[in-house]
């Protein structure tokens, strides 16, 4: 064993997702995972309050999840005699936020990112929004319940007391950050996915729009309403030092007190950092709870595109833009949906039944829009649907059309991409939800494109942890990407009769999902 005298210098990442927050802890030096940990909970598909098309998740699922996080990761540094000098959060899209009073006490369940309740909300804002003043300010002109501006014009609409009460929207990273630095900030990417507000340009929220926000919920509460910026905190990017963790946040983690918090943000851009991606083109196919394409791209002011989300990215977010086509596209809940929801089976036993299956799932095609969608169809409440049911199909037939829907789906977004002129080099894979071998070889199959995928890839929170080294001075840029594991690339089918069978399996998903959505 070492001196103890002498320790290993590491930092810490933490990501909240929808199932899970997981953390990682990475040697300074080496860019080596030191140690990992994941806490599962159940995802925010319930409907707390009742509400049609709701999807809520309770703050404290988060909040002590990531704090067990911080723990458990301090105390395998310790064991190792390594030492946490900088941490950094990110989280999921946080759809409304959590709304907190003066004491930043939450003041109820947070509608997700897959809520879709704020339909008379979405319309009132695009039928008085002036959308080309939206797209010169945002860079955003799509508006739907999926954002999280809507969802607020919900909240005032029909929770106005508790409205009233509301000091200030914590994304879930921005939560955590309070918590161990004292300060109420929100990192320039969750800022820019909320939707409706932020002046790209400037990188903070438009007074001008946010007047306007609020004139639309006040008209929809029958009430005079305001909305401050107060509410968003201090706007920060997502590579800079929030603050020390102060002595009642080390109280709460067992992080070091003093030690430089990193905001981070949405963690989507977060994982296209921790593969490696770093250059116009580059692109991510995150494949979790949600699935997610997002792409670099120059930013390029006045320019907005519809049909895409678009954000600051994590590093270099003045110049450089994240979007996301899809958004929070729900091939991933499917995934999730079938195993634990219908028959209570694991991913990994029903995935070894597909592999038996051939390409086409026996003719049934399964259309994977278990929360509507927002792109490329726009429908919040188009729905899923199994086609091409017989009696001879069992399970593993069923779970292969899950697979492969998700992946049509998928690459709809690609082209719907190809489209708007935006430039796709070889996607990088996350899969560190499913780590399905199967369904990468359906993506780069169906698609006929390679796809990069990293077997070693150890998570989200890994690219929190760059963050953190990066933006506490510790590492440079150019030596963060050096941390990266290589990645292996996944060739797509050269067998004539596999091409064929996917061929048939997306005329038949075109063709019922043009039925479907006319109804």
């Amino acid at each position: 064993m070492h001196d103890r005298g002498v320790l290993m210098e590491t930092v810490l990442g933490i990501n909240i997702g929808t199932t899970s927050t997981e953390g990682c802890l990475v040697n300074v030096q080496s860019g080596n995972v030191v140690s990992q940990c994941s806490v599962g909970y159940s995802p925010g598909f319930q409907n707390l309050d009742g509400v049609k098309n709701g999807a809520e998740q309770r703050s404290q699922v988060w909040t002590d999840a990531a704090i067990r996080s911080a723990n458990e990761m301090v105390l395998a540094g310790n064991n190792l005699d390594a030492e946490v000098r900088a941490v950094a959060i990110s989280s999921m899209i946080g759809g409304l936020n959590i709304p907190v009073d003066r004491d930043f006490e939450p003041l109820r369940a947070v509608p997700i990112w897959l809520d879709r309740r704020a339909h008379r909300e979405a319309k009132a804002a695009s039928d008085t929004l002036d959308s080309e003043h939206l797209g010169r300010v945002t860079g955003n002109v799509d508006i739907s319940p999926s954002l999280g501006f809507t969802k607020l014009l919900w909240y005032m609409a029909n929770d106005t007391e508790r409205f009233r009460r509301t000091r200030a929207l914590l994304t879930p990273n921005g939560m955590i950050v309070k918590m161990l630095t004292g300060e109420h900030v929100t990192d320039i990417v969750s800022l820019g996915a909320f939707g409706g507000v932020m002046d790209r340009s400037r990188m903070r929220v438009d007074d001008e729009l946010l007047f306007q926000i609020a004139q639309i919920g006040s008209q929809l509460a029958g009430d005079r309403l305001e909305l401050s910026p107060d509410l968003f905190g201090t706007i920060v990017g997502s590579d800079k030092v929030v603050g020390p963790v102060t002595a009642a946040g080390a109280g709460l983690s067992g992080l070091p007190e003093g030690i430089p918090v990193v905001a981070s943000g949405l963690d989507a851009s977060v994982a296209l950092l921790a593969s490696g991606g770093r250059e116009p083109g580059d692109n991510i196919l995150m494949m979790g709870t949600s699935w997610s394409l997002g792409v670099l791209s120059n930013w390029t002011p006045n320019v907005p595109v519809s049909g895409m989300l678009h954000t600051p990215h994590v590093v270099g977010g003045d110049t450089m833009t994240f979007s996301m086509t899809g958004g929070p596209y729900t091939g991933g809940t499917a995934g999730f949906w079938m195993p634990e929801m219908v028959v209570r089976s694991s991913f990994a036993k029903l995935e070894g039944e597909a592999k038996m299956v051939p390409p086409g799932a026996g003719g049934i095609t399964f259309l994977p829009y278990l929360m509507g969608d927002r792109t490329p169809l726009g429908q919040e409440n188009v729905t899923g649907a199994f086609l091409g049911l017989r009696a001879d199909h069992n399970r593993a037939h069923m779970f292969t059309a899950v697979l492969e829907g998700g992946v049509m789906l998928h690459e709809e977004c690609m082209e719907d991409a190809a489209r708007m002129g935006i430039e796709l080099k070889t996607t990088r894979v996350v899969d560190s939800a499913y780590r399905s071998a199967l369904w990468r070889s359906i993506i780069a199959d169906v698609t006929g494109r390679p796809i990069m995928y990293h077997p070693d890839f150890p998570g989200i929170s890994y690219g929190d942890a760059m963050l953190a080294a990066l933006g506490s001075g510790m590492v440079s840029d150019d030596r963060i990407f050096k941390w990266v594991p290589p990645a292996r690339t996944i060739e797509p089918t050269e067998d004539d009769n596999r091409k064929a069978a996917y061929g048939r399996a997306r005329e038949r998903y075109r063709r019922f999902r043009d039925i479907l959505c006319d109804q």
